[in-house]
């Protein structure tokens, strides 16, 4: 037992040391892909649309680019109110077959046509877009008929977009009904508030 716990005293004084072999990681700036002069280009989605969010006066209109080889294009837009995010940003570098998201810095409202330019400057697709302002104003509009009850109704309603977190919150509603049967007319009118 003595032995053993000599034994065990000895290597708990010991120090053991380890070195491993150091490890990197060697990035080798491969052969850049050999652009070639694109002569189509799909822009999607189809419809470029961008609504500004409520209290904000500019936006980010986002929208994908597919070309069928490696190639470069220039983005232009028909309208100063939509324009890169940084100088030369509409210079687009296109990965064959990979679809590529474009960004552009909408300042306000207003619609236009983007144009994309080959690296000859020719035009290899074009596609309208629209910036639309921040809604103010939520509406909306049912009709109902039960054969059953024989009564038609029609409710409106119409409710405010709040342009802030701090900003009452609003809605109203108007409801008519009719009896089919008997002519009956009745409805109703409501309005909430909350702050």
């Amino acid at each position: 037992m003595k032995r053993f716990l000599l034994v065990l005293c000895c290597l708990g004084g010991a120090q053991a040391q380890f070195s491993a072999p150091p490890v990197g990681i060697t990035v080798k700036e491969g052969a850049a892909p050999k652009l070639e002069v694109a002569r189509t280009l799909g822009v999607q989605p189809a419809a470029l649309a961008l609504r500004l969010a409520p209290g904000h006066s500019a936006g980010m209109l986002t929208f994908s680019v597919l070309s069928p080889v490696n190639a470069e294009v220039r983005v232009r837009a028909s309208d100063a109110r939509l324009t890169p995010r940084q100088a030369g940003d509409e210079r687009l570098i296109l990965s064959a077959n990979t679809l590529q998201s474009v960004t552009l810095l909408a300042t306000a409202p207003h619609s236009g046509v983007l144009s994309f330019l080959n690296s000859e400057g020719q035009l290899v697709a074009s596609a309208p877009y629209t910036v639309a302002a921040a809604k103010t104003v939520n509406q909306s509009l049912s009709l109902n008929y039960s054969p059953s009850s024989s009564r038609a109704s029609m409710n409106y309603g119409i409710s405010g977009v709040p342009q802030s977190p701090l900003d009452l919150r609003w809605n109203a509603s108007v409801n008519l009904s009719v009896d089919t049967k008997t002519g009956q007319v009745g409805g109703g009118v409501g309005v909430n508030m909350s702050w």
